[in-house]
């Protein structure tokens, strides 16, 4: 087997798992990245036993490293999940329908922009859950909100800023109560929501899926997978990065300065930082405003459940959709002649028949416009 393909099994492998050269060079015990530069580049030889280490950390057999002829590499990357069906086959057909809408947003990227635009890349926080807590979360929360230069109110550009500007897949599909999904594999990197939900739990999912693409590691997933109270830790510790990103110490400080805290001013200001009531009441006992049993009594007062409610109408009208570019781009490569329509509307995944009925609810019209050809002399 030629160096040259081991090296880029090695890569694939190494992406597949999210991994970065000096993460996986810490997992082989080694100092300095700069072997596994190397040996990806096809530029140094590879022992047995590193082979066989290889394997370990990359979760696959060394078969499929040396192998002429692979049989064992993943065909889609991992998808980590919040609450799967209870249907492993709708699970499976999920799984390809986002993996096939990624390849979808890509193909239409090129189509729609050949040169592709310079992106950031988000960053990597890894993290040993045996040893953090919820202010670890909220810290990580204000680095990002930081880093991502989000604002003061971060509801309202956050799904902006990761899919212009660090080119993260946004997909909303019908889904189980309560579930979403994110994967992280090389270039790729896309959060689903469930649509069904009401859009300021969107936006909370969002965050919260945030939180598993930036400690996005393998070891972490297999870790807590395997282990029913790691995995509701993860998620608590999802729920405290969400709700600290999008309410932010210093703003909401800023807004409670000499107010006095009602029913209608914790509604109020949920609608602002466009979360749930009940998101914006445990972040005030977060941050020392109100005792848990306050937050809890409030969440089982009809009054305040009301009030929530009375305020839904009018909300709903100011949040933006999700997978807005997805189909931005699916539009401008139609209109552009490099789509045809059936496969335009195959990547909506609507009736051709049922096409510019649902473009028109999206704030789109198909048009019958030429250019104008001037002919000059």
């Amino acid at each position: 087997m030629k160096r040259s393909v081991i090296a880029k099994r090695i890569k694939e492998a190494r992406e597949r798992c999210g991994l970065n050269q000096k993460e996986l060079a810490n997992l082989m015990g080694w100092k300095s990245h700069s072997s596994i530069t190397a040996i990806e580049k096809g530029e140094q030889d590879i022992k047995t036993w590193e082979l066989l280490k290889f394997a370990q950390v990359l979760k696959v057999s060394p078969e499929s490293l040396y192998s002429k002829e692979s049989q064992e590499m993943p065909k889609h990357p991992v998808i980590f999940w919040r609450q799967k069906a209870a249907d492993p086959a709708l699970v499976q057909q999920e799984e390809r329908n986002i993996v096939q809408h990624c390849e979808d947003y890509r193909l239409l990227e090129r189509l729609v922009a050949p040169t592709p635009s310079q992106r950031r890349e988000l960053p990597k926080k890894l993290f040993n859950i045996d040893q953090v807590d919820f202010d670890w979360a909220n810290r990580l929360a204000d680095e990002m909100h930081r880093e991502l230069n989000l604002g003061d109110y971060p509801a309202e550009v956050l799904a902006r800023r990761l899919e212009e500007d660090f080119g993260v897949v946004l997909l909303c599909r019908s889904l189980d109560n309560g579930s979403a999904a994110c994967l992280r594999s090389g270039d790729d990197i896309v959060i689903v929501m469930n649509e069904n939900e009401i859009p300021w739990r969107q936006v909370f999912s969002l965050a919260h899926e945030l939180f598993h693409i930036i400690t996005w590691n393998s070891s972490l997933i297999e870790k807590i997978q395997d282990s029913d109270s790691l995995f509701s830790k993860n998620e608590k510790l999802a729920n405290a990065f969400a709700a600290a990103l999008l309410i932010p110490q210093q703003m909401i400080e800023l807004d409670l300065y000499g107010q006095k805290l009602t029913y209608s001013l914790v509604v109020a200001l949920a609608r602002k930082y466009g979360v749930s009531a009940s998101t914006m009441l445990w972040r005030l006992s977060h941050l020392r405003f109100l005792s848990a049993e306050a937050v809890k009594a409030a969440l089982e007062d009809k009054d305040f459940v009301q009030l929530d409610k009375s305020s839904f109408k009018k909300a709903f009208e100011s949040v933006r959709s999700f997978g807005n570019r997805f189909l931005r781009l699916a539009y401008l490569a139609f209109e552009r002649g490099r789509l045809s329509k059936s496969r335009f509307a195959r990547m909506l995944g609507v009736n051709l028949r049922e096409l510019d009925n649902y473009l028109s609810t999206k704030g789109f019209e198909l048009t019958n416009d030429k250019e104008i050809i001037a002919s000059i002399g």
